[in-house]
């Protein structure tokens, strides 16, 4: 993760073992929004705070953060949810964004959601 830069834009880089498939949800402190990311739209849903990130055999995920006016948390408190869709069932919760490791439900939430989310735009 990098600090803030000029703008109040904070880059934060996820890294997988290779050929990872699961989910993660990330949770966004206050006074930061989600801004952006290079992972594929399909695969991507912001949900307020809450970022959800279907993995499927990528390496990495960077996304980009913005500092809101009134910066009530520090982007290092991010936390989230990862699932190994490959181990059974095992989840693990992470925090300061080391990941692999993020919530069955929510990683299998954030792939349905995601599914639904882009037929229904179709």
């Amino acid at each position: 993760m990098t600090s803030p830069d000029a703008d109040g834009i904070t880059t934060v880089t996820l890294t997988f073992s290779e050929g990872a498939i699961g989910g993660i949800t990330e949770e966004i402190p206050a006074g930061f929004e989600f801004a952006s990311t290079e992972h594929p739209a399909n695969q991507t849903l912001v949900d307020g705070n809450r970022v959800h990130f279907a993995v499927i055999e990528e390496e990495k995920i960077v996304y980009s953060l913005k500092a809101t006016g009134d910066i009530e948390g520090n982007p290092n408190e991010i936390t989230g949810t990862w699932v190994d869709l490959r181990s059974e069932g095992n989840e693990t919760a992470v925090t300061n964004n080391e990941a692999p490791g993020y919530g069955i439900v929510s990683g299998f939430l954030a792939i349905t959601c995601i599914a639904l989310l882009r037929r229904r735009n179709q």
